[in-house]
């Protein structure tokens, strides 16, 4: 599953917007590049072509890729300023935040790492807040198209907290791919007495 940073501090929580998107790359050196993405859109959401108002949302990113030996890596930095208001709410559920982030990653033939932290200053109702979240990823190589993989995923610390471990078969460009996944979750305002729902994923693809 995604981590849930993802929809809480990092993008948002709507997938698709209009606007309009520039992104590229500039080759550093023969082993390294630079590379960047700029989007403004309206904010409003997937499938809606009516903005609800007149502000618009910028989202942005630039880093660093290269490669060493057998070992790729990964840094960069982003920022976003937007709002949202989903259809049919009062006013009071409008919402204005940023969003300042980090991401990086370490890619060796035996072990790759990645992670992300992200910082969130929003308001929403005359009630202000700054959340923060982070995952860090750990997946295990072997000779073999198997293998281990963990990862630890929060928000604001008390308020939500997540183990993921697992295993997985095949490759990216495999016939047949299968991913296990145990979660460890813990929430703060979880309804189940000992404040846990764990849960066990199985995911399948077939490729033909």
């Amino acid at each position: 599953n995604r981590a849930e940073m993802a929809d809480e501090v990092a993008r948002g929580v709507t997938l698709r917007d209009l606007g309009v998107s520039l992104l590229g790359k500039w080759k550093l050196g023969e082993d390294s590049r630079f590379e960047y993405a700029l989007s403004v859109v309206n904010g409003a959401g997937a499938n809606v072509q009516r903005d609800n108002n007149k502000k618009k949302s910028l989202w942005g990113r630039v880093g660093l890729r290269g490669k060493r030996g057998d070992t790729k890596w990964r840094l960069g930095l982003s920022a976003a300023k937007a709002d949202r208001q989903e259809p049919d709410e009062p006013p009071s559920e409008y919402m204005e935040f940023k969003s300042y982030g980090t991401d990086f990653l370490i890619d060796h033939k035996r072990l790759a790492v990645n992670g992300e932290f992200a910082l969130s200053p929003r308001e929403q109702g005359g009630e202000k807040e700054t959340m923060h979240a982070y995952y860090l990823t750990l997946i295990g190589k072997t000779s073999k198209p198997f293998g281990p993989m963990a990862r630890f995923d929060t928000i604001n610390t008390d308020e939500y907290r997540r183990w993921t471990v697992g295993a997985y078969y095949g490759l990216p460009n495999d016939e047949v791919r299968v991913v296990f996944n145990y979660e460890f979750r813990y929430e703060e305002d979880d309804e189940l007495d000992n404040g846990l729902d764990d849960r066990l994923y199985v995911w399948t693809q077939v490729r033909f």
